[in-house]
């Protein structure tokens, strides 16, 4: 109905969709901004937060960026709807994403799934979020495990996500003998999200088939 408001005559004629795929940090010109800033001053230990602000602001004031609208990425063949609008679709594509899996503990479940993981749930104990092979995740969803939610988030990742958090991949034996689990710590969880291409929850009775 919206895209039909984008004919001529109709309320949206002016206005110009633009489809970039779900993962484009190259015509994201706030992303290049933070970037820049991030780059040339994360590594520098400022005295109090106004010298941290007062070296990256130029960054921000100073810097344009020129956003490529004629050579955006053609629109993906979106074949369904994830129940999650702000995440997006899954696409031709999705064979080439890395899926992973996360049992959230009770609770939280529905958050998880809507809005990605919370750096703020993860600050205490080992500061970790877990997630894993799809084996992983089924052994904490049983109903019989008590403290976690009775199903689970799949996480569609963008292929980068292999290489970047390869370090946080462990066997959960668990699992079987070829589960693993990651081990993503609290300061890496933005970056997870940002990875993160489609969130789908599974509950237990689609899990078991009951």
């Amino acid at each position: 109905m919206l895209a039909g408001l984008h004919g001529p005559g109709q309320l949206l004629e002016r206005i110009t969709p633009i489809h970039p795929p779900p993962y484009a940090p190259d015509h994201n010109p706030a992303g290049h901004v933070r970037n820049a800033a991030r780059n040339d001053t994360a590594t520098i230990q400022h005295e109090t937060p106004e010298g941290t602000l007062g070296a990256s602001a130029p960054y921000v004031t100073d810097r344009t960026v020129d956003y490529d609208f004629e050579h955006l990425p053609a629109p993906r063949n979106q074949k369904r709807f994830c129940f999650m609008t702000a995440i997006g679709t899954i696409s031709t594509d999705a064979a080439k994403n890395i899926n992973t899996y996360r049992t959230p503990r009770r609770g939280v479940g529905d958050r998880e799934a809507l809005d990605g993981l919370d750096p703020a749930d993860f600050q205490v104990g080992d500061k970790s979020a877990y997630a894993g092979d799809e084996a992983a995740a089924r052994t904490f969803a049983d109903p019989r495990i008590g403290n976690y939610e009775n199903g689970y988030t799949r996480f569609d990742m963008h292929p980068d996500f292999k290489n970047e958090f390869a370090q946080y991949k462990s066997p959960y034996t668990e699992g079987g003998p070829s589960s693993v689990q990651y081990a993503i710590p609290a300061g890496k969880i933005d970056r997870f999200n940002e990875l993160t291409i489609n969130r789908e929850w599974v509950s237990y009775d689609k899990i078991s088939g009951s």
